[in-house]
């Protein structure tokens, strides 16, 4: 049954996620000014900081890494963004911003995002994927059972795909 969520519901963890992913950018520009105007030493500063807030000391580094390269300028030209795709892009590279515009346009979630930018999206790629996928289930499918036969003859047909599809970029 599908739940239904009235707007103000809605808005109101809308409004959550923005003062979030916000704060993680404030945390990360707080600690630019104190590395770079306060002259503090970052590794010292960011590691005093972790065991202060027992926070992780690569989480106050990711967000200062992408506070640094995500200016303010740039964050209001690129709104509302998930704060992994922060992450995974880097403004200063056009074929991330290019990524990042189709993301908007098309509505990408962060892991679509990452299979477009990191992923082997040829055919061999996403049949290697596929069977890597289909061994990891037979792992953990019982022995001597429908299933386990139904996935050796899936993973068989597409190891003959893999076959066919490398004899034609030969050809």
């Amino acid at each position: 049954m599908a739940v239904v969520l009235s707007d103000d519901v809605l808005n109101t963890f809308i409004s959550l996620f923005e003062n979030l992913r916000e704060s993680k950018f404030e945390i990360g520009d707080r600690l630019i000014e104190l590395v770079e105007i306060g002259g503090i030493d970052k590794t010292g500063l960011i590691n005093s900081l972790a065991g202060s807030l027992r926070v992780s000391a690569s989480t106050l580094y990711d967000y200062y890494r992408v506070a640094k390269v995500w200016t303010p300028d740039l964050r209001m030209q690129y709104q509302y963004l998930d704060w992994s795709i922060y992450r995974n892009t880097d403004p200063s590279d056009p074929a991330d911003i290019e990524l990042v515009e189709q993301a908007i346009d098309e509505g990408w979630n962060v892991s679509r995002l990452k299979q477009e930018k990191y992923g082997d999206n040829s055919w061999g790629g996403m049949l290697r994927s596929l069977k890597s996928l289909l061994e990891r289930i037979a792992e953990k499918t019982p022995e001597n059972s429908t299933t386990g036969d139904i996935l050796t003859e899936i993973i068989r047909l597409v190891e003959q795909l893999q076959v066919e599809i490398s004899e034609e970029v030969v050809a």
